[in-house]
């Protein structure tokens, strides 16, 4: 072994060993009850690309090994509802601090074009879902739909259930996906507290998905999804909390709520921790997205705290760090 070989070896062992100690892997899970109990999703697509994106949820009743350990889940995605012709497939680890999601991006998918996909864990199999990848030249329609403020206990989400018999090829999310409230009379009250933890977002999306009509939403159509207040607490602009939290308190907060929130979507810009994004639905065509409450016009905006801080006065909800991301500036509204 020279010289070269040997500072290669100890570099790989040096960075990986403790890497393994972080969590055991499970490489033949046993599940007491159904893993995909929240359903397949996926979402962000584009001409050539998509992220397709599921959870393994525990049994309420049982704590199992699977659940302290990093899971192993296989997916795969096809060109035929019947999943004989797949086109891609991949390998992903469920990790416990990412409380068991798989993030997994299908890559080099024809344009313009439904697919299926699914997930396996041990013996088990996901539903198989359903996802559209975009025009790569410009189409004569985009069919989609929107959605926005879908609130738990305020009654049940049965639009959805008309929305999966359209023919469309996209939904788009328009914030407010959760609400971390839990007052109201409606009839599906929440005896969970209002959540400011990681785990406590995490039960609140899990609780989202338990409605049937949502998940097969998800299952059946791609997403885009932005977010508004809600997913964090309402009446939050930027970093400046509704009420008399600490500074810290409610960062921590927040950036909790933000990775619960990442699902479907691409990771996050690195500098700003906020997903600003134009998905290329029709060439020369994008549509953009990006978090409302992070340009609320009546205050401060933030920007780049990574870099120091910048402040800026926006004039409309579309402020100046939004400007600045988006190469040529934001179109104008027609």
């Amino acid at each position: 072994m020279n010289r070269r070989t040997l500072l290669k070896t100890a570099g790989w062992l040096t960075l990986r060993y403790p890497l393994r100690r972080l969590y055991a892997l499970e490489s033949n899970p046993r599940f007491s009850a159904d893993p995909f109990a929240a359903g397949v999703a996926s979402g962000d697509p584009t001409s050539s690309n998509v992220v397709l994106w599921t959870r393994l949820i525990p049994d309420a009743n049982s704590l199992q090994d699977w659940q302290r350990a990093g899971v192993p889940v296989q997916w795969e995605i096809a060109s035929d509802e019947n999943m004989r012709h797949v086109v891609r497939r991949g390998r992903e680890i469920a990790a416990p601090e990412l409380g068991h999601s798989v993030h997994a991006e299908a890559r080099g998918l024809d344009s313009n074009r439904w697919y299926w996909y699914r997930f396996f864990s041990g013996p088990t199999a996901s539903p198989v879902g359903r996802t559209r990848t975009a025009p790569s030249h410009p189409a004569d329609r985009i069919r989609f739909a929107f959605a926005s403020c879908q609130q738990y206990q305020a009654g049940y989400f049965t639009p959805y259930a008309n929305l999966v018999k359209e023919d469309i090829d996209v939904v788009v999310f328009l914030g407010d996906y959760i609400y971390e409230t839990v007052s109201g009379n409606g009839p599906r009250p929440i005896k969970a507290a209002v959540p400011t933890t990681l785990q406590g977002y995490r039960d609140r999306y899990a609780l989202y998905k338990s409605d049937p009509n949502l998940r097969e939403a998800h299952r059946l159509f791609p997403w885009i999804i932005t977010l508004d207040d809600h997913e964090v607490q309402n009446d939050y602009a930027a970093a400046v909390p509704p009420d008399n939290q600490s500074r810290e308190d409610f960062l921590a907060r927040r950036a909790a709520a933000y990775q619960a929130h990442q699902s479907t979507r691409r990771p996050p810009d690195p500098n700003t921790g906020v997903v600003y994004r134009g998905t290329e639905v029709v060439e020369r065509r994008p549509l953009r997205t990006s978090p409302q409450s992070h340009h609320n016009p009546d205050r401060h905006i933030e920007h780049s705290p990574r870099r120091g801080i910048s402040w800026c006065w926006p004039s409309s909800v579309v402020g100046c760090p939004l400007d600045r991301y988006f190469p040529g500036g934001v179109p104008p509204r027609r």
